[in-house]
Order: structure tokens, then sequence, then C-alpha cells
């Protein structure tokens, strides 16, 4: 089995189905769960909610001037038409993405879909879209609107079922794309004929007051002010954004005081560009009058912010502002002032509060950057930040902190991809090399390892001229991540290539830990014993440098490989006494997620001993661990071992129950080496329970997997699989036997887990467990689910990440074997868990 440490449970694959909507509280989306009340918008939104679910748009696309208010109509209309889509509505912010190749991978990530072993994400995401009735909301398209414009147009021409809704300052000009233009909101007629009345009504007015409310409750709302008010918005042409900012103000100037001051900036801006249209000038007013009344101080803390993308946190704005700051700056201070002036918004996120720049506020702010010439200082400041953070990260990621690291690499992604583009176009690849190279582990382990192949390959291209000591490392990266998409031959002549370089260099723990690999895959892919010894070789020698290093995580890691190497061969004395070392020295360190795959192996070679009691023991304590970690590999390699013993005893339907959980896992994580060996499992286990057309399919699918990849059958396995294969053939004859294997050899991996479920259904419902299977934590999260909970949503409600929850999901449709998280509500709500929160 594989022993990676892999933690990150992929989203499962979201659909609801029309039998049991009427049952679901509400439909999966991933809409902000608090939004800021729409005003002036009542007619649009109806209009617009009829253009969506029109059957013949595909495309609606809301264009109109930064600050127009586009974005937050469409979530208005997101959250109107959520009942009419039964696979969900999704949101993908395409603001903090600057490479028009992630456009597909972003989306994907936003309506839950994963990469697939050697797939295209794009080829992925638009198979998976197809039949599913969802609306997918395109934020923020005007800087990818070509790689935005391709992906939606072949989308719709492939999927009948989808409906798109885009916000762009300018059109995406594909065929049947519908264009509604987002106008000022109505500005009010200030004269004295007016009433005050009259006035309270108007959208504009209305939004300034309920905006200055919220900041200075105080406000006196007299006719004198209200007519002030409406004079300030008249000014502002209705433009939703800048009547927050001037809103935000009230908190320290009264209306008349706010107008005043915007009639000044207004007339210094005269001599500005005649040809910009006037709104565009009104936001760069109101933005050019907020940013006039900061001080010196907090002005250039509001330019620096404009490097960032997607968000970013306290820390890091101190780090990279205060590098060129005077002593004595307050950074928090700065923050907080730009917080209270709506120039910067703030929200809470586990651990802390997360700021962000809306995305005409962050361009006018780079603007101003650019302006002052500080652009290239500030963006080496942060790739420098992001680059100690990585590094720091590959660290903590090889630490009992590996979840924290994880967590805190999936917030700051936007930043890292910033990041790694600017060095890459500004021809400093070493910096880029050096960063791709320590987020290996990060992309691995979350599920981003095409991207993060595509980032280190364009990396190497670049940075060719790099110390070698880097390209090394790159190199160990690159191979790492051609392993990971099951391209071994690419792996194995990057990783000797590296192993060169190391060598050469005198690079003993880069040596160590690239040996630690490339032994692993020489070993596993052997096809003659010499081969296999020679991949031993490498990891025995991987072990002492690793040792000589004190890199004592390489070294357990090797140690656990071989070991496992030595059980494949059936070589169970000199594996037990390997991993038992392997097993002290990660207890030593304190490391858990390892220990939890050495303690698995033990189980293993206990079994094949006999001794099915300690067996049973080891591997129920790997489980315990893993499952506490929220380990999904380390989950299925338990749920593998422990499948074997309890096949020994006799207990195929227990044993096929684990067994079947554990490819589930493996299905979700993208491991086809470790799937095949598991199908080979169920497949005996089908022989047992008397099913040999079932058991066929398995054992073809898994040949076909294993010729694919090129991994052979562990030669401990093959007299068991023999025999299974011998009764399967008896007890079909030839025909139906090669009938039921040619079916079995066109399945892949997404395939035989689509039949599993199938089978393990009744008339397409949920199989009922005889028992309820799930911890504490994951019946709290099935009963989130049945109450319409997004995995966002489940992550605030429960204080955890995105990411954790995200595990919860899988861990719990692979326990119960469902098909999706409608099976779940069904589930739960037969299991007194689908009522709505007192």
């Amino acid at each position: 089995m594989g022993h990676g440490s892999r933690s990150r449970a992929h989203l499962a694959r979201l659909g609801l189905d029309a039998t049991v909507s009427a049952i679901v509280t509400g439909r999966p989306h991933n809409l902000p769960a608090h939004l800021p009340s729409l005003i002036g918008r009542e007619e649009a939104l109806a209009h617009l909610r009829q253009q969506v679910l029109q059957t013949d748009a595909g495309l609606l696309t809301l264009t109109g001037a930064g600050g127009s208010g586009k974005t937050r109509l469409a979530l208005a209309i997101a959250n109107e038409v959520l009942d009419d889509f039964p696979n969900g509505v999704w949101l993908a912010q395409l603001a903090p993405t600057t490479e028009a190749t992630l456009v597909p991978g972003v989306v994907a990530t936003s309506i839950g879909i994963v990469e697939q072993l050697g797939r295209p994400i794009r080829d992925t995401l638009l198979h998976e879209l197809q039949g599913r009735s969802l609306l997918l909301v395109l934020d923020n398209c005007e800087h990818l609107v070509d790689a935005a414009a391709a992906l939606v147009d072949e989308a719709l021409r492939r999927c009948p079922r989808l409906r798109i809704l885009a916000t762009s300052r300018e059109p995406l000009r594909i065929p049947g794309e519908r264009v509604w233009r987002v106008p000022p909101l109505p500005t009010p007629d200030a004269s004295l004929t007016t009433s005050t009345d009259q006035l309270t009504r108007n959208p504009c007015v209305r939004l300034f007051v309920e905006r200055a409310l919220a900041v200075q409750p105080a406000l006196p709302l007299g006719s004198d002010n209200v007519r002030r008010i409406a004079l300030v918005c008249a000014r502002l042409d209705g433009l939703p954004l800048a009547i927050e900012l001037a809103a935000a103000r009230t908190r320290v100037l009264t209306p008349d005081q706010i107008l005043a001051r915007l009639d000044d900036t207004f007339r210094l801006l005269v001599g500005g560009s005649r040809t910009a249209p006037t709104r565009q000038q009104t936001l760069r007013a109101t933005l050019d009058w907020s940013y006039l009344l900061l001080d010196a101080e907090a002005q250039t803390c509001f330019e620096t912010l404009a490097v960032f993308a997607g968000g970013f946190d306290i820390n890091a704005v101190q780090t990279i502002w205060d590098e060129g700051s005077e002593p004595g700056t307050n950074t928090l201070d700065a923050l907080t002032g730009l917080v209270d002036r709506s120039l910067v918004t703030a929200q809470p996120q586990a651990g802390g509060m997360r700021y962000r720049l809306l995305e005409p506020v962050r361009q006018y702010a780079e603007e101003r950057l650019n302006r002052r010439g500080a652009w290239d200082q500030i963006r080496r400041r942060h790739a420098d930040y992001f680059l100690r953070l990585a590094e720091q990260a590959e660290q903590g990621l090889q630490s009992a902190d590996q979840e924290v690291w994880v967590a805190r690499l999936q917030l700051e992604h936007d930043n890292l991809r910033a990041a790694l583009r600017r060095c890459l176009d500004g021809g400093e690849a070493a910096t880029a090399l050096r960063m791709a190279s320590a987020l290996r582990h990060f992309w691995r382990t979350a599920g981003y390892r095409n991207e993060g192949r595509q980032w280190i390959e364009d990396a190497l291209a670049s940075g060719a001229d790099a110390p070698a000591a880097v390209l090394a490392k790159a190199l160990q990266a690159s191979a790492l991540m051609a392993y990971s998409v099951s391209e071994f031959s690419v792996a194995k002549e990057r990783f000797e290539r590296a192993a060169v370089l190391c060598r050469q260099l005198g690079d003993t723990a880069g040596l160590g830990a690239t040996l630690t690999f490339l032994g692993r895959l020489v070993a596993r892919t052997a096809t003659t014993p010499h081969e296999h010894q020679r991949g031993e070789g490498m990891l025995e020698e991987a072990i002492s440098l690793s040792r000589q290093t004190e890199k004592l995580w390489y070294a357990g890691l090797a140690m656990t490989f071989l070991g496992s190497s030595r059980w494949e061969y059936a070589e169970l004395e000199p594996a037990a006494g390997i991993l038992d070392e392997a097993e002290a020295m990660l207890r030593q360190i304190g490391e858990q997620h390892l220990h939890g795959h050495v303690l698995a192996n033990r189980g293993g070679v206990a079994r094949d001993r006999g001794d099915l009691v300690g067996a049973q023991q080891q591997i129920e304590e790997s489980l315990r661990q893993s499952r506490t970690l929220e380990c999904l590999e380390g989950t299925a390699e338990a749920l593998y071992f422990l499948a074997g013993v309890s096949r020994l005893r006799r207990e195929p339907g227990l044993a096929t129950q684990q067994a079947t959980e554990c490819l589930f896992h493996q299905h979700h994580l993208n491991i086809p080496a470790e799937f095949a060996t598991t199908a080979e499992l169920l497949g005996g286990l089908a022989c047992d329970q008397k099913q040999p057309e079932q058991a066929t399919m398995f054992f073809a699918t898994a040949a076909s997997l294993r010729e694919k990849i090129g991994v052979p059958m562990p030669p401990i396995l093959r007299t068991r699989f023999e025999q299974d294969l011998a009764t399967a053939r008896g007890a079909l004859g030839a025909i139906r036997f090669d009938a039921a294997w040619a079916a079995g050899a066109r399945m892949n991996m997404d395939q035989l887990v689509d039949h599993m479920r199938r089978v393990g259904t009744d008339s397409g419902g949920p199989r009922q467990a005889q028992s309820d299977p799930l911890s504490k934590r994951e019946r709290e999260v099935a009963a989130l689910i049945a109450r319409g909970y997004t995995n966002r949503q489940i992550a605030e409600d429960l204080v955890i990440s995105e990411r954790t929850a995200d595990g919860h999901v899988a861990n719990i449709l692979a326990k119960l074997g469902l098909r999706n998280r409608a099976h779940v509500v069904i589930w739960a709500t037969e299991h007194g868990l689908g009522g709505r929160p007192a």
C-alpha cells in the first residue's frame, strides 16, 4: 500500500436526486452565508431571475463599470434560484486568479470536482458537468475574458442542463450570450420641491442610510441631513460602491462635511481624462477622495495591500509593509482605519481575521503603488514572504502539525500562485523553483497535483541556469509530481537526475530524500528480482543517509517503504524487524501520520505470520489514529489490512464492507496501484461469497489498471489470487468468464466505484447499514448536510477548516456506502438527524 501521508479528502460528487428533493431543506451551494442587503434592485432581480431560468439562455452576463454592484446582484440572483437547480449553485471567483490555464481548475474546485489521474482538469470538469442541472456563477471575468469565454462556450455546448451567470466589465461574446448592463441606482432629486419622505424612499438614499447607520448608529436623519445625503448620492451618480465608501465616512464626518469634501475632490479632478466614462470618473473620484483623507502612513499601507491576491492576514501585512516603514509604525491601527473606511473588508476565519480588497479598490491601489514607483519593491517583499512561508510549511508538513500547515497553505494558495507567476514573469526563476519545490508535498496532499506539476515544469523551463542545489530539489519535486499522476518513467528519469546532482554537490540530506522515493518506485515497478533488489538497495542507502543528517522523518519513511517491500516479497521476518525499527523511530520524533502507516504494515506482516489477534490489534490502532488525524490514505491502508484479517477469520461480509470503504477512499485519493490491490481483494471475497461473475470483473479491472500504470502484482498476493481466479473461471465456464473479464477490463476506477455503489443500493436508494458506523463528529456533519449546509457552512458552524469538513463528508459517504449527499439526507432523516436547527 502507499505511504505518502495524505489527509485531505476530496469533495464528494454532489448531486441531489429529484426523488429526495422534498426532504432536502436546502440545495447544495457555496454562496456566502451573510450578504449585505440588496437595495434598489428589486425589479432587476425579478427580471434577471427569469432570464437565468429561461431554457434558451445558457449564459447571462452582467456587465458594468467597477463599483456598479455586479457581484452583489449576481449573488442575490443566485440565492433566488437555489431551489431551481437540483445540483446546486456554485460561485467561482476569478479575481484572485492571474493564470488563464487555471480557470478550469478554479471552476472545478468551486463545484467540488477533483482531479482524476492522468486527465486534464478541464476534461474532468466538462465530463462531470454533463447531465448536472446547476448554476455556475463566474465572478470577475474581465482579466481572463478569453479563457473564461472559451470554457463557457464549450461547457454550454456539451452540458445542456448547465446555466452560467457571469460578471465582467465586458461581455464574453460567445453565441447565445445575453448581456445585461448593471445601471447605477436612480439618483434622487434633491431640490426643495422634493419631500423628505420621497427622498428617504430613493434607493441611493436608503443604501447610504443603511450603511451609515452600521458605523454611526446616532446619525441624525432630519430633513436637512436627508437632503444633504441625497445631494451626496446625486454627486456620486448612484454608483453603489461610491455611495458605500462615502457612507463609511459618517463615522467621523457629517453628511454636510462629506458633501463639501466631495465637491472639492471633483473640482480637483476637472483636469483629468475627458474621455473616461462618467461613472468611472465618479468611482475614481470617490476612491481619490477616500485615499486623500488618509494620513501618509495609511496611504502607504493601502497601496501595499494591492500586492495580495485573494486575501491576507495581519502577519503578512506587518511583514511586507513594516520592512519599509518608519520605526513605530502601527500596522493594526492603519489596517483598522482602512476597514472603518470600507476600503478593506474583514471576515473572521478559523484562527483569526482575514482581509481583502474589493477588486476595483485593489486595482486602484495598484495604480497608486505603480505611480509611486514602489510596485517592484513590494512585489519582491511579497515573494520573499511567501517563499519563507512555503519553506516553513515544507518542514511543517513532515510533522505532527501537518493539518495546520495544509489549512494555512490552502488559505494562501492565491498569494502563492501570484508570487510564482510574478517571479516567472520577472526573470526570478530560481525563487520560483525554490517556492514550487517547497510546495510539492502540499500540492500532492491537497489534490493540486496537475497544477503543481505545471508550476514546477514552468519554473524548470525558465530556470535552467539556476544554482545546482536549487535544480536538484526542483527535479526531485518534478519527479514526485509525475509519480503522483502515475507517469513512472518520467518520475524515474527525474529522480535519477536529482540523485546525480545531489551526489555531485555532496548534498547528503537531499540525496537521502531523493533515494527514498526513487528506491520505492524502482522496487514497486520491478519485473525482475535484480531490479527489485536494486530498489531496496536505494532504500537502505536512503535510511543511512537520512540518519547521518538527522532527517528522521525521511529515515522513517524509507524504513516503512523497505519494510513494505520486504512484505510484498514474502520476506516476513526481515519485514517485521525493519517495521519495528521504523515504529520506534517515529515514536521518538512524535510523528503520527507515518506512525499509522507503520502500524498497519506491522499488522499485515503479523497477519501473514499467523498472529491474527496481534494483527487486528495493531491494525485497529492504526485505523483509530488515521481517523483521528483525518488521514484518508492511512485509513484506507488500515482498512485493507483489516479486511484481510476478516477474510482469514471467515467473515466475508465484514471483510467486504471494510474493503469497500477502503476502495472508496482510494478512489477519492486517486491512488491506482492501491486501488488495484483492493479490487483484487474484493474479487477474492466475491469468490468466497459465490459471486464468480462479480469477482472476475474486479480481477479484470485491476489487471487493466496494473498494465496501464506499470505496477505488477506483489509476489505475496499471487498464490491466493491465482486460486481465486481459477475458482471464478471454473464456476463460470470459458464463455461467461471471458465476457465478465471483458466487461471488467473496460472499467476504469470511476466506473468500478459507480458499479459498486449501484450493486450496494436497493432500488437506487442508499444501502442501509445494520449499525451506525459514524463517529460523533461525523454524525454532527451528517445532520448539517441534512439541513442543506455546504461544506463551507459546515466548517463555519463547527469551527473547523473547510478542508477538514471535506474529509468528514468523504468519510461519511465511504463508511455508509452512499452515492451522494442526497442519500446522506435520507440516512440522516431515518436516523433522527434530519431536523432543522432549533
